[in-house]
């Protein structure tokens, strides 16, 4: 009910301020704010993790095979000995080896990494959608099993994009992005592991110059000759210190929430 009567009050200031161009704003606005609450509530807060505690549990390497003792040598049985001696056991079969690992590079015609970020206009949830343009990457593989693999995503902050050219160029500023200083985001698997059907990557997440540890669910579907991967995580920006607390819109200060949905769209093929 909140809604739809945010929604009429909206088109009826909109039509008496701009007419026909006025209410569709109005029924836009509308519409974004309840899709924006959403996808807002269907996704919880991504899980942090301290990366130290990944590096201190990693096996300690295994110690040098001591030096075999020597052998005794064995006197040959005379010819003329009886044959009673049980047959010798035959030599295990050596371990099938692993598979080879499989390197695929990030089709940059067919990754898509798209983010919303979310400010409140009279007490409601408004998303600002935006993306990343370009990107680059490997996945690597060994013998088809993901959990045994690695991936990194190099994220070019220049290419970054929005509806609004003013909000494109408010987030290149040094106030977020700073795509001067930090030209580049940089996510790396540290862990892949299986819960409940998907696969959960935990990695490092590096923006402007701050790596966190993250978890993100992956839905991944693994072929000879390609790696498709989606996912998305709700993230806090203030995690990397992205970004101030609220914005000023046309002399009104705007709430901007810590959280950002970051949707990922990967295809890569093999090298």
């Amino acid at each position: 009910m909140k809604k739809i009567l945010i929604g009429v009050v909206l088109i009826a200031l909109g039509a008496a301020a701009g007419g026909a161009a006025g209410y569709k704003f109005g029924v836009e606005y509308g519409k974004k704010a309840a899709e924006a609450t959403k996808v807002f509530e269907r996704t919880h807060q991504t899980a942090v993790v301290d990366l130290k505690t990944l590096d201190d549990a990693k096996p300690a390497p295994a110690p040098a095979a001591a030096p075999e003792a020597p052998v005794a040598p064995v006197e040959a049985a005379p010819a003329d000995a009886p044959v009673n001696a049980p047959a010798a056991a035959p030599a295990a079969a050596p371990e099938a080896p692993a598979g080879d690992a499989v390197t695929y590079a990030l089709s940059l015609d067919d990754t898509f990494i798209d983010f919303i970020g979310y400010k409140t206009v009279a007490g409601d949830t408004i998303g600002m959608s935006g993306r990343f343009d370009k990107s680059e990457g490997t996945v690597t593989i060994p013998g088809g099993d993901f959990t045994q693999g690695s991936f990194s995503i190099t994220i070019d902050t220049p290419s970054i994009g929005t509806e609004n050219a003013i909000l494109t160029g408010v987030l290149k500023t040094a106030v977020f992005f700073d795509i001067e200083t930090y030209p580049t985001v940089k996510i790396e698997s540290k862990k892949i592991e299986q819960r409940d059907g998907k696969y959960v990557a935990t990695v490092a997440w590096t923006m402007r110059d701050k790596t966190v540890g993250v978890e993100i669910p992956l839905d991944v579907k693994v072929s000879d000759t390609q790696v498709t991967a989606l996912g998305e995580v709700r993230i806090d920006r203030n995690l990397w210190g992205v970004g101030p607390g609220d914005w000023e819109i046309g002399g009104v200060r705007v709430p901007i929430l810590p959280d950002v949905l970051v949707k990922f769209e990967v295809l890569a093929k093999k090298s």
